[in-house]
């Protein structure tokens, strides 16, 4: 018997593991690039978000939420740092960061680990082509792996050893030694998985060698949540996989029952997902997408009216989902993901609605169908003898998608909706913006995607950015790259979702209609702050004691703190050299403040250690109203010709104004006290201090070279 893996999946970690499968070599970890395939793997404390996450989750699927697997690594079992770099993820080694938050990317050593950007660290995939993100450390990063604290529980690969976290969270120990296959998530991979009597597995499964499915025999996956990475994947005739109808997934949930006011107690709707639903209450809608490598679990059909042990009514669970990779997939039985039947009404209260089928995904170099593979909606339940009972509605069907490298043949039977194409690179990763669920600041250098090849004979990608959550690139629209990486400066990104494209061109030049598509979300928004003590921001306070308050436009999850400066300045935007709070503080008492004008400038700090561009700013008038005048002049350049337009700023944008034809500007209530004049205009600037009396004007000309 093996060991089940049950496990939340963490993100980054699954393109090697996909690449080291569909490529070539298969005779250890090493050459499966099997060994970063996991959240933790060469690290340790990352971003969980969500145990369906195996397959590609979020990084395939438009930024649906609760997903990960986005952030796929390679690597090999030996774990090699032929990438080592400083304790502060500074990079070097085998291509490491430039140190402005972008990483270099190109040729690596297959495996090899190195820190990146944001205390993450990066795996080399197993082509040897491209560096992919695999794990953020709760601390700090040095040779690749994460330094100092850890989640008490955590677990990762180093080398050939699985590690976990200790109950302090203080360090790592060595939890199974993976020498005779190789380290995956923190598991030990299986040798081999013969299944000739019915068992069960759950979660996500790595095999060095062959996965055989004999007649007769059942695997089964009791939470309806597998996926399994091996050389080769067989399900002989009379034998089977079938994953459990759990699916809950809420986009194409089936409306619930009721009372018509009438005669009748109307049954719940049927659950959708790749078809709507049909018949009873709301069926539910359609959802995902035809186009795409992602596969999820099925929506749940609707209850009765009045469900219960003793009624019955309950809708049907939706259809789970199984993910297979390897370089050969040979199904000459049954694969099996579909939804549940609603349950009837045994009692004269509506029947359930069936549950959507599921979905099933089978990515390989090489797939052969001779059986049938399922992913069909569960029926609605029948109603009760009374007269005023109705029935359940049908489940919508599933998706079933058989994506191929160099062959397939699929004779047997696909039932669902099916999409079938070329393999693209799946899932992709992110040095840059690793976590699709997240939102990003929009401070930052690039956007770098990599993965790693879709399939050995691969000629390349049309890769596409836009703001479209489906749109395979074509010829027409893509541009074409050989490579297992690109990237994107921030510039041609915009606030919101943006949606990265990509779909494989075979050595035929084929192109492929299936993509993969990662999620980035920009935030372009500062921290929203307030002041109970302050509301007014032009009002002059003898309270001396300015206390501060913000909020996170994006949502906390999605940063870490702010970076706060508190100067007489307008627009000052703070740096990562300014003081930083943590994200759980969000006010500030700043107490015996001198007598002036004072503002109080914040910007937020994401997840990765990006800020915002712009800051949030916040005037108080700290003393007595100390009376106005007024600042005038005029402007001129080397010539002493007049400059009109250009522009005038007192304290840093605290003030301004434009000049006007002559040159001349004059602001007139300026509070009394010493400010710094600056005039922009044609890439030239020239500033001058002046100051200002109660009912008086101060002069301030300036000349700009």
């Amino acid at each position: 018997m093996i060991r089940q893996v049950r496990r939340i999946v963490f993100m980054g970690s699954l393109a090697a593991v996909a690449s080291g499968v569909l490529g070539a070599g298969c005779a250890s970890g090493a050459d499966k690039g099997f060994a970063a395939a996991g959240g933790d793997d060469a690290s340790g404390d990352v971003v969980s978000t969500g145990d369906d996450a195996a397959a590609g989750g979020d990084g395939s699927k438009k930024g649906k939420d609760g997903s990960s697997g986005d952030g796929a690594s390679g690597g090999d079992a030996a774990g090699s740092h032929d990438g080592a770099t400083s304790g502060d993820g500074a990079g070097g080694g085998d291509g490491g960061n430039q140190g402005d938050g972008s990483i270099t990317q190109g040729s690596c050593t297959p495996g090899a680990y190195r820190c990146g950007s944001g205390s993450s660290v990066e795996v080399c995939n197993s082509s040897g082509t491209a560096w992919l993100y695999s794990a953020t450390c709760t601390a700090s990063c040095s040779g690749g792996l994460c330094t100092g604290a850890c989640s008490p529980g955590a677990t990762r690969c180093n080398g050939s050893n699985a590690e976990t976290c200790n109950t302090a969270g203080t360090a790592w120990t060595v939890s199974h030694s993976c020498a005779s296959t190789f380290c995956a998530m923190g598991e030990c991979a299986v040798a081999g998985l013969d299944v000739a009597l019915n068992q069960n597995l759950d979660g996500v499964v790595y095999v060095q060698g062959a996965v055989d499915v004999h007649s007769g025999a059942t695997l089964s996956s009791p939470t309806g949540n597998l996926t399994i990475y091996a050389d080769s994947i067989t399900v002989e005739n009379g034998g089977s996989i079938a994953v459990a109808p759990t699916g809950a997934s809420a986009a194409g949930a089936g409306g619930n029952g009721y009372w018509d006011g009438y005669e009748h107690y109307l049954g719940g709707g049927g659950g959708g997902y790749a078809t709507a639903g049909s018949g009873g209450v709301s069926p539910g809608q359609a959802w995902g997408s035809a186009t795409d490598s992602d596969v999820e679990p099925g929506s749940t059909g609707g209850n009765g009216v009045v469900p219960s042990a003793a009624n019955g009514e309950y809708g049907g669970a939706g259809g789970g989902v199984l993910r297979l990779f390897a370089k050969s997939i040979t199904i000459a039985g049954q694969v099996t993901a579909n939804g549940a039947k609603g349950q009837d009404d045994l009692n004269c209260y509506g029947a359930g609605g069936g549950g959507a089928g599921g979905g099933l995904l089978l990515a390989a170099d090489s797939i052969t169908v001779t059986g049938s593979v399922s992913a069909t909606g569960g029926g609605g339940g029948k109603a009760s003898t009374c007269y005023n009972s109705s029935a359940g509605g049908t489940g919508g069907n599933g998706r079933v998608k058989v994506l191929w490298g160099a062959t397939h043949s699929v004779t047997g039977t696909l039932t669902g909706t099916v999409t079938q194409g070329l393999l693209p690179p799946l899932p992709l990763s992110s040095t840059s913006h690793p976590v699709p669920s997240l939102t990003y600041n929009d401070n930052f250098p690039s956007l770098q995607v990599s993965w790693t090849h879709a399939f050995p004979s691969v000629q390349g990608y049309y890769v596409m950015l836009d703001t479209s959550p489906e749109n395979p690139p074509t010829p027409t629209s893509g541009s074409f790259i050989s490579t297992d990486f690109t990237s994107f400066p921030a510039s041609a990104l915009v606030a919101g979702d943006n949606y990265f494209h990509i779909v494989p061109t075979d050595s035929m030049s084929n192109v492929g209609t299936i993509e993969t598509v990662f999620h980035v979300r920009i935030n372009t928004s500062a921290p929203a702050v307030s002041s109970q003590s302050h509301p007014d921001q032009t009002a002059w306070s003898t309270n001396v004691n300015p206390y501060f308050q913000w909020t996170f436009p994006q949502g906390d999850p999605n940063v870490t703190g702010i970076y706060y400066v508190f100067d007489h300045d307008g627009l000052t935007v703070p740096t990562a050299s300014a003081t930083f709070l943590p994200a759980l503080q969000k006010q500030l008492l700043i107490s015996n403040v001198a007598p002036g004008v004072w503002v109080f400038h914040a910007v937020s700090v994401d997840q990765q250690g990006y800020l915002t561009k712009l800051a949030g700013d916040y005037r108080v008038n700290i003393g007595a109203d100390p009376g106005s005048g007024g600042v005038l002049g005029q402007v001129v350049d080397s010539t002493s010709q007049p400059v009109s337009g250009a522009n005038i700023s007192i304290n840093n944008g605290l003030y301004v104004q434009t000049t006007n034809g002559t040159g001349n500007y004059n602001f007139t209530t300026i509070p009394a006290g010493t400010w710094t004049v600056t005039a922009t205009a044609n890439g030239h600037s020239a500033s001058t201090m002046a100051t200002v009396a109660s009912g008086s004007a101060a002069t301030a000309n300036l000349t700009l070279p």
